[in-house]
């Protein structure tokens, strides 16, 4: 048997005589070409192999419809051998196309089953390993294609879900990071609570108060430990829980104030406590309160003396009457100082009450009427929407609301006018305004009217100064109780023309008791009362 290649080369044989040459066996191109042109049939040509007469039978090998090369076998030139070469040559055919069979489906076993498999299994191992971007690339085409392209999906859902994670906790980072810097600049004490009452953030103030021992000194627990919170948010997911506190530690007064931190859900995930070091303004507040009660024994020891002399001659009685009469005015001044210029005192909120804005600007009308009238002005009451209620302690009211009145007379010449109006509601506010055509304020003082002690210069049109005592710091008591009732103030003036003073307090719902009805002839100062709406 011999074997040749597709370019009549000879590949092996199994002959080995002696002195056979290969040039014996040669197989000429044409002679390959006409055997392969006839793939069905079997090609004899006799061949002399040492001088001995052979059947030299030829048969195409291919692999499908490619041509491998020719098949050879060599028997001796006998009819029997010409017969058994045929029976060999068309064995070796059979098993020929048996082979290519064999090969052939091992290598579609491997092309569509073992590799495919074995790269799902590679894919599915390295995305074990933490490799998030191996894919296997497949289509799905059949079965094992069909489940490589599923893995392939969701390794792709893993990475999407793995990299929005990512950028969640980067974007989370920063806030973090940006609230932490926020809360480090603020000048009060920061600490948080979670649920259980351990402490999970405090800034540089805090510690810098409480010092950096994480124990509970100031029962700041009891603090995040109240369930009431408030029914208004400071802030989204923000909300008050009771009263500012007033604790004392290491020699230091700490205002402190609790909030419950409130998620999406409206569930309560931790506390915030607010801590503000106002050791300064509890000793400069004694420290007035001590001058204001000295003030207040040395002018009842001049009233004392007064009363003993007024049984002197009677230069001496009117000295004694005029020294009792500005005794009085001094002894009223140290009570609105002391009782009005704490505005944020703690029983503000606690002595507040609906008041009928209506009686409240008429009571204020009718105890400075007498005063404008000495003062040859005309005061007038504008009321343009009546039945307003607002909330607010009604003696502060009066006299902030009183002051801005007192100061329009004392800057409106004889002759002149002022009205105290109310111009009706607009975003839950009263609006009202208190309106003179005295000598107006010049554009560059009006910023400062409401800083505490400070005092302009006003002037008439013939350009003479008005000497008007004082202390200056009515203007900035009237604003703090304004806004201490969560009101506006604004001042407009023109030199010459006049000066408005417009203020906004928020409107409440109306109280179903009545105010006692007093008649006109009762002497208003002093008293709360309510007139008649007919004689408004």
């Amino acid at each position: 048997v011999a074997l040749y290649g597709s370019d009549s080369a000879l590949l092996q044989t199994t002959t080995h005589p002696v002195n056979t040459t290969s040039s014996e066996l040669n197989l000429s191109p044409d002679e390959l070409q006409r055997i392969l042109a006839a793939p069905n049939q079997l090609t004899l040509h006799p061949i002399q192999l040492n001088s001995q007469a052979y059947q030299a039978a030829y048969a195409p090998f291919q692999f499908g419809t490619q041509p491998l090369g020719v098949i050879a076998s060599f028997l001796p030139d006998t009819v029997p051998a010409i017969t058994q070469t045929g029976q060999q040559l068309g064995g070796l055919s059979l098993a020929a196309v048996a082979g290519t069979a064999v090969i052939a489906l091992f290598i579609a076993t491997h092309a569509f089953v073992i590799r495919p498999a074995g790269q799902v299994t590679q894919v599915a191992q390295a995305l074990q390993a933490g490799n998030s971007f191996v894919r296997t690339g497949m289509k799905p085409t059949n079965e094992i294609a069909a489940a490589g392209h599923a893995l392939d999906q969701y390794a792709d859902y893993v990475q999407e879900r793995q990299d929005t994670l990512r950028a969640s906790l980067r974007r989370q980072r920063r806030e973090s990071e940006y609230l932490m810097s926020v809360l480090e600049s603020m000048p009060d004490g920061i600490v948080v609570h979670d649920q259980q009452g351990q402490i999970v953030v405090m800034n540089e103030p805090a510690r810098v108060l409480l010092g950096t021992q994480p124990e509970d000194k100031l029962g700041l627990r009891d603090l995040s430990a109240s369930k009431s919170k408030s029914s208004q948010p400071l802030a989204p997911g923000l909300y008050t829980l009771g009263d500012p506190r007033r604790l004392e530690f290491d020699g230091h007064m700490i205002n402190a104030q609790a909030a419950a931190l409130v998620n999406l859900s409206d569930e309560r995930v931790g506390t915030l406590v607010v801590l503000r070091d106002i050791t300064k303004e509890v000793r400069r507040d004694q420290l007035q309160e001590a001058m204001l009660k000295w003030m207040s024994d040395e002018v009842q020891l001049s009233t004392r003396f007064v009363s003993h002399a007024q049984q002197m001659p009677s230069l001496i009685n009117n000295v004694a009457l005029d020294l009792a009469k500005h005794s009085g005015a001094i002894q009223k001044l140290i009570f609105e100082m002391r009782e009005i210029t704490m505005p944020d005192a703690p029983n503000l909120h606690e002595s507040q009450r609906p008041l009928y804005l209506d009686t409240l600007i008429w009571v204020i009308a009718n105890e400075w009427r007498q005063i404008a009238s000495a003062a040859n002005l005309g005061l007038e009451v504008l009321i343009e929407k009546r039945g307003l209620f607002v909330l607010g302690d009604e003696r502060r009211l009066r006299w902030a609301i009183g002051n801005l009145v007192d100061n329009a007379i004392k800057y409106t010449l004889p002759g002149g006018k002022l009205t105290l109006e109310v111009n009706g509601e607009s975003d839950g506010r009263a609006l009202m305004r208190v309106r003179d055509n005295g000598v107006g304020i010049i554009r560059a003082e009006i910023p400062h009217l409401t800083t505490r002690f400070y005092r302009g210069t006003p002037r008439t049109l013939e350009g003479d100064i008005l000497h008007v005592p004082g202390t200056g710091q009515g203007l900035y008591v009237t604003k703090q109780v304004i806004q201490a009732h969560g009101g506006l103030l604004q001042i407009k003036s023109k030199p010459g023309v006049g000066t408005a003073v417009y203020f906004a307090l928020p409107v409440t719902a109306s109280v179903s008791y009545e105010l006692p009805i007093l008649s006109h002839e009762f002497d208003l100062e002093g008293e709360t009362v309510r007139l008649k709406r007919d004689n408004l």
